[in-house]
């Protein structure tokens, strides 16, 4: 029996759909410990929506601009944000601009091009295909222009690669950089030099969660009861999911913690950096590279393992 640990982050509300595909994806006989190492909150929506609109208003006014996603999350985040802003009965009642005017005020943006996208990351491109398909619907021809000219990094999905690929196309233009809480500055400071204006918008909060019991899972896994303080050896048996640096760091203490010999699992990232810090400090363990986070390449990577 073969199993999957998720620690991919989680949001406060609403349907993990994304863990709902993997599990769709995995063979059915896969076993799946769902153990986030954080949860997500959105912000207050009044205020997020507000200072989209002021900095739309100000862009579009005094030149171009770009609006840059630094992960997934933070496209997951701008479409809640909207989403949220059309079904609230309170906030389209309030002094702020409705979200269907802002809206056709981004498509006008980017139909007249004084408005283009960027992000890092080949799964955060995905996430905005997705956003872009929906906001022009009925137009399939601006969706795939606009799909084409989205800068963004797919090898080494960070802010150095990102900076050192495409800093330069942003000259002569207003950045708008949407983002987590406590993110390190290092996107933001790159491009201060290479761009008319960066404004920072923080779309959401963390909240480290306890990781559950693994030997529970090596239970289920091998078959067999362990007590309290035995070593838990996996066996190559379990797929670990790692997509940040500062958890992966977390994760390796808490495995520490709980007994379970690390080089018995195999850790999956689309994150190179993730990888290589790792085989600092430990060159047995066995890594599976993916190309982004989505279901079906994970799924695709792991069947080539287990079979």
């Amino acid at each position: 029996m073969f199993g999957f640990i998720n620690t991919r982050p989680t949001w406060s509300e609403g349907k993990d759909y994304w863990l709902e595909s993997l599990k769709s994806e995995l063979p059915s006989d896969f076993k799946i410990l769902d153990a986030p190492l954080q949860v997500l909150k959105l912000l207050n929506t009044e205020k997020v929506i507000s200072k989209i609109n002021i900095w739309f208003n100000s862009t579009l006014c005094n030149g171009n601009g770009f609006l840059i996603f630094t992960s997934p999350a933070t496209v997951t985040a701008f479409a809640k944000y909207f989403n949220y802003f059309q079904c609230s009965e309170e906030a389209a009642n309030s002094h702020y601009l409705k979200s269907e005017e802002l809206i056709q005020k981004m498509k006008l943006g980017f139909i007249n091009k004084r408005l283009k996208l960027a992000c890092i990351g080949s799964g955060t491109k995905k996430g905005l295909d997705a956003l872009i398909n929906e906001i022009f619907s009925d137009n399939s021809h601006i969706q795939k222009s606009l799909s084409s000219s989205v800068l963004y990094v797919e090898q080494n999905p960070d802010a150095e690669s990102f900076l050192n690929l495409h800093r330069t196309n942003f000259e002569h233009n207003f950045l708008l950089i949407f983002e987590g809480d406590n993110n390190k500055p290092i996107l933001r400071d790159g491009l201060i030099n290479y761009s008319k204006k960066v404004d920072i918008l923080t779309v959401y909060n963390r909240r480290s969660l306890e990781l559950p019991s693994f030997k529970k899972f090596y239970n289920l896994i091998t078959n067999k009861i362990v007590n309290t303080n035995s070593v838990l050896n996996f066996n190559k048996k379990v797929f670990l999911l790692l997509t940040s640096t500062n958890n992966a760091n977390l994760l390796i203490k808490e495995l520490d913690k709980q007994n379970v010999l690390l080089n018995s699992i195999i850790v999956i990232s689309h994150h190179e950096r993730i990888i290589i810090n790792i085989k600092k400090d430990f060159q047995d363990v066995e890594f599976v590279k993916i190309l982004s986070l989505s279901p079906k390449s994970i799924a695709e990577k792991i069947r080539s393992y287990a079979i």
